[in-house]
């Protein structure tokens, strides 16, 4: 949990997942999954933003980084799980990114099967996509 001091603008972001990271959460509510500006998985390359796009988070808000860990062997995992935050000068940001998470938030799937889910959403506001 950070609470930010100070705006910040973010033009991209990357995992830091050494052995043992199953994934990453990082979210401005823990409960929310609406509120998730990142998530990565195993094999998760970083995600950058095009030049003049940046991602504006607030001060005040606090950030929370969930993290999911296993260790499949007999021995001790060491290191360093997270993100990094890669900033970038507010006069550079031309449009603000936002999170727009669409889909489906309940799937079932029997154990051993195969499924597939088509469904749609709809843009109720104006958007650059």
């Amino acid at each position: 949990m950070l609470t930010l001091d100070r705006d910040y603008y973010i033009g991209g972001i990357r995992p830091i997942a050494p052995p043992g990271t199953h994934h990453t959460v990082l979210a401005l509510n823990p409960s929310a999954s609406s509120d998730i500006i990142y998530a990565s998985g195993l094999g998760t390359e970083e995600l950058l933003f095009p030049p003049g796009v940046g991602l504006h988070l607030s001060e005040g808000e606090t950030l929370y980084l969930q993290l999911h860990l296993f260790n499949v062997e007999a021995t001790p995992l060491t290191g360093t799980s997270g993100v990094e935050i890669l900033e970038i000068a507010p006069e550079n940001v031309v449009n603000e990114a936002d999170v727009f998470l669409p889909g489906p938030f309940e799937i079932t799937l029997p154990p051993s099967q195969t499924s597939s889910m088509v469904d749609t959403c709809s843009v109720t506001s104006e958007m650059n996509l």
